[in-house]
């Protein structure tokens, strides 16, 4: 899976934090993030549902901050972003950057080629 630049130092220092090496080591069979709450909660599991819990509460805490700090329009965007919004948003730029349609598929879990094509915008 491909990722941008700040989010590979982000999973870095994430890592770096539990002892842990920046990436996972050929034959470590330790998860590249580990379940929420660390090390010691091994049986939380990573489910859509938990994701979107996620991505919506902290969707939810920068827009309390961006109104706190006087940016009620960026406060109003975040409120409204969802997180099948950033999956989609992550697929149309990945696919306008030349990322192979199937590695598309493959990493926004679409059941076929044709699910995804909506994202395939036309000059």
């Amino acid at each position: 899976v491909s990722v941008p630049d700040p989010l590979a130092v982000s999973i870095a220092a994430y890592r770096s934090r539990y002892g842990l090496p920046h990436l996972p080591q050929p034959g470590d069979t330790t998860p590249l993030l580990l379940p929420l709450g660390g090390p010691r909660r091994s049986n939380t599991q990573l489910t859509y549902s938990l994701i979107h819990h996620v991505v919506t509460k902290h969707l939810m805490e920068g827009a309390q901050v961006a109104d706190a700090t006087g940016y009620p329009e960026i406060a109003a965007m975040l409120k409204s972003a969802t997180a099948d919004w950033i999956r989609q948003t992550s697929a149309t730029h990945q696919l306008e950057t030349g990322v192979p349609i199937k590695t598309v598929q493959k990493q926004t879990r679409h059941a076929t080629l044709q699910s995804l094509s909506r994202y395939l915008h036309k000059e």
